[in-house]
């Protein structure tokens, strides 16, 4: 499971990156407040970038961090015993069907 999700976060990497990289460099004279008119601007431009960075962590640290832990259930050979039982498996079988992509 954690090879699957490593390969899929590699084989997204280059497009993501590439996405932020565009969108910094396209905000960046605005965030540094080069050229007249750009103070009104300028914190739009800041949390534009800011928010694009956050997304890069969330997309490759929590989400496979999350699916990692909602998943484990599922492919646990002790599910259903003891106090452990998974009281949603459809949920899991819903993240399954909705992250194929990666």
């Amino acid at each position: 499971m954690r090879d699957a999700l490593v390969e899929g976060a590699l084989a997204r990497l280059r497009p993501v990156v590439m996405t932020l990289l565009v969108g910094v460099v396209g905000l960046l004279p605005l965030a540094l407040g080069w050229g007249e008119g750009t103070e009104l601007l300028q914190p739009i431009a800041i949390a534009v970038i800011g928010g694009l960075v956050f997304s890069l962590f969330l997309t490759f640290l929590f989400m496979p961090a999350a699916y990692l832990l909602f998943n484990a259930d599922s492919q646990s050979p002790t599910r259903g015993v003891g106090d452990r039982q998974c009281l949603t498996p459809a949920i899991g079988k819903r993240v399954v069907r909705d992250l194929s992509f990666l």
